[in-house]
């Protein structure tokens, strides 16, 4: 979450350990502290989910081409990995041929983002 964010997240504000990082720094949120039951230490990927903020209201997915999954994950994929690590471009790629990918529309009704991709996730096998 960049800083500028945490203002459409009012209920992570409370929660940040720096909720006024120095310019260029993110938000620390211990979400395992404040949300245990949510975090999940290990889930098989079933779809790739490529958010774009679109600035209206509602939220939505669309289905979009391996090619497109591919765009969204690679750049900051990519730039995670040790530079030595050339396989990368390539996992990804199986990777998105393997499973859907999906343009996630994000809308300024911020809570509906979480039900839109359960909604998703319940839809594929």
């Amino acid at each position: 979450l960049h800083r500028d964010h945490l203002s459409r997240f009012p209920e992570l504000l409370s929660r940040s350990a720096d909720p006024r990082p120095d310019p260029g720094e993110k938000p620390i949120i211990f979400l395992h502290r404040h949300f245990p039951e949510s975090v999940v230490l290990s889930r098989p990927i079933v779809a790739v989910l490529a958010p774009t903020v679109t600035g209206k209201p509602e939220s939505s997915l669309e289905p979009v081409s391996p090619a497109d999954g591919l765009r969204a994950l690679a750049p900051s994929t990519l730039l995670q990995l040790t530079p030595d690590d050339a396989s990368g471009f390539s996992e990804l790629g199986r990777l998105v041929r393997r499973v859907p990918s999906f343009r996630l529309n994000l809308g300024t009704r911020t809570e509906e983002i979480a039900p839109a991709i359960r909604d998703l996730l319940l839809r594929l096998p």
